[in-house]
């Protein structure tokens, strides 16, 4: 099991967390293809796999500002962690992406997210792909946040 960081959220700071990211897998994929929300209604069977684990990871980089921070993010679906860099979408075991900064694994958070969908998650790479190539990542435009 991954090591978990001695961040501990509130009650009222997990309910906002999960009242915000609740659908946000499902919400990324409409957005990327608006035929997927037509496809779900109509599409009710249930998945014969368990649901998957997904878990966000976010480390701060960078020094301590006062009200300003800086932030490496990645995700986590069943021990596989995507994240995205210079080399476009990397898939790898663990927390790899997090490993190499100072301030991990001691500040480094991890959020269980809601309940995913399986098919949500297996079209993940095939829909965002495109949108993350290798080359595209840029530090203030196109980041890992």
């Amino acid at each position: 099991r991954p090591q978990r960081s001695h961040y501990r959220p509130s009650s009222v700071q997990k309910k906002d967390f999960h009242a915000m990211s609740g659908t946000l897998l499902a919400h990324v994929l409409d957005k990327v293809d608006p035929r997927r929300r037509r496809d779900r209604r109509m599409s009710a069977s249930p998945s014969p796999l368990p649901p998957p684990r997904v878990q966000l990871l976010v480390t701060p980089i960078g020094p301590k500002l006062p009200k300003l921070q800086a932030y490496h993010s990645s995700i986590v679906v069943d021990g596989v962690e995507y994240s995205f860099g210079n080399r476009g979408i990397v898939s790898a075991r663990g927390h790899q992406s997090h490993r190499a900064l100072p301030r991990a694994p001691a500040d480094t958070r991890i959020f269980d997210l809601p309940v995913a969908r399986r098919t949500d998650v297996d079209n993940l790479m095939r829909k965002l792909g495109p949108y993350f190539r290798a080359n595209t990542y840029d530090l203030l435009r196109k980041n890992c946040n």
